[in-house]
């Protein structure tokens, strides 16, 4: 009887003028179309099923962000220099830094607000609000950019002007031909920095932390200045340690999307399921 209920659109019997209502007289004179008790039994039975199993994969994508979220406390050195958890072969301490010492930072370039489409697409705040370069919420302009603010892959971008709860949120270039546009910053990695290392490390709650409380608050949103930003105390091992541990984030993140993709599969095939065999 369930996946019948959420097959029903309620909103056609409404019947109030503010919160949405039904009258117990309304529900008893909505009709609907039973099958055979056998194939009642069938069709619960799929949709039992296939609840069971986007149950399964969210449980598991739960586990693996709870798993990132303990590694991520523990995988990168605290006030001692030393990691609590850390891959065999390495011991030695970490060496603390200033940011603007690891990367270089840079502003991007202006584009056109009214344009919902045009011939060079450019980053904006919105476009890493997910955490991740979104190529859907793109800003554009018609001029083409100074070849200087082409991003590379492997730069990261910095919300520097945001919301306190938005501030110091990071994305990942991973996407080729898109244009640095203005309010976010650019991190262009130096030689012995591995960029998929320092994007996991800026996404742990010390470096989020710094990011809040060194933010200069405004009415509606708040900002960092590049020098105090270039300040930032970072701690780092050596290259070959930064790109163990990237890697192994990386793949991390691979396996926590591919539950989303699962989990997002299954919900649009239980949908269509419910509207094809639940008319």
């Amino acid at each position: 009887m369930f996946p019948l209920f959420k097959n029903i659109n309620w909103k056609r019997y409404d019947e109030s003028t503010g919160v949405p209502s039904l009258s117990k007289n309304t529900i008893k004179k909505i009709r609907v179309s039973f099958p055979q008790n056998n194939e009642q039994v069938k069709i619960g039975d799929l949709f039992q099923k296939i609840t069971q199993i986007i149950t399964l994969h969210e449980e598991k994508k739960h586990q693996l962000e709870s798993l990132k979220s303990v590694l991520l406390q523990k995988m990168f050195a605290n006030k001692n220099g030393y990691p609590a958890v850390r891959f065999e072969g390495f011991s030695n301490e970490w060496e603390e830094r200033k940011l603007g010492d690891a990367v270089s930072i840079s502003s991007g370039v202006t584009g056109d607000a009214t344009l919902q489409d045009g011939e060079y697409r450019l980053t904006r705040i919105e476009s890493i609000s997910q955490g991740t370069l979104n190529v859907a919420r793109l800003g554009f302009t018609n001029k083409k950019p100074d070849q200087k603010y082409l991003l590379n892959l492997g730069d990261i971008l910095y919300s520097n002007i945001n919301s306190l709860s938005h501030i110091g949120k990071v994305a990942l270039v991973d996407t080729a031909g898109i244009y640095h546009g203005i309010n976010l910053l650019r991190f262009q990695m130096r030689n012995d920095v591995d960029s998929e290392f320092l994007f996991q490390r800026l996404n742990t709650t010390p470096m989020k932390n710094w990011a809040v409380s060194h933010a200069n608050p405004a009415v509606s949103q708040a900002s960092i200045n590049q020098t105090e930003l270039s300040k930032q105390p970072i701690s780092l091992p050596t290259i070959t340690e930064q790109q163990k541990i990237g890697s192994f984030f990386k793949q991390l993140d691979k396996t926590i999307a591919l539950h989303q993709r699962k989990l997002d599969l299954l919900k649009e095939q239980k949908k269509g399921f419910l509207q094809k065999m639940l008319m």
